[in-house]
């Protein structure tokens, strides 16, 4: 958090942390921060404000037994499940390992459907053993690209 900013962890008194858990995430945040707002908005929890001096005092409650906070948790859960899949399905870039110079053999037809259905983000061949796949320069290792295979919206190479 900026300067300015202390968030606290509250659980309930006399309990150990292993055994009682943490129960309230309280924080307190600058109010022109809409940023660290907005995170506690996407929560999708319970989340009460309090303006005092200057600042405003966050305060999430953190109830397992709440059936809100059970959703709201498995919400987020699937959320990320789904956006941990994006490189997967939609990569910015493709690096076929060792596809063959062999016509139809299964990591040449790969480079060539990659290639050729439309994909528009660089495709590499790595084969140690062959300087060309289908058309395709290919690298003798991953390291040697000239880029580096990326996650689609990332920076260039």
């Amino acid at each position: 958090m900026t300067t300015g900013q202390r968030a606290r962890w509250s659980r309930p008194w006399g309990t150990e942390p292993s055994r009682g858990g943490v129960q309230v995430f309280e924080a307190d945040t600058l109010s022109g921060n809409r940023a660290v707002h907005r995170v506690f908005a996407d929560l999708g929890l319970p989340v009460h404000r309090r303006l005092e001096q200057g600042e405003i005092r966050v305060r999430v409650p953190l109830e397992e037994a709440d059936e809100h906070y059970r959703e709201a948790v498995d919400e987020r859960g699937r959320r990320a499940d789904v956006v941990s899949l994006v490189p997967l399905l939609r990569p910015g870039s493709v690096a076929v390992v060792e596809p063959s110079r062999r016509p139809g053999s299964v990591g040449q037809t790969v480079l060539r459907k990659v290639r050729d259905g439309g994909f528009v983000g660089p495709v590499w061949a790595v084969n140690p053993f062959a300087g060309e796949v289908a058309g395709e320069r290919a690298y003798p290792t991953v390291g040697a690209l000239l880029g580096r295979p990326r996650p689609r919206g990332a920076g260039r190479c």
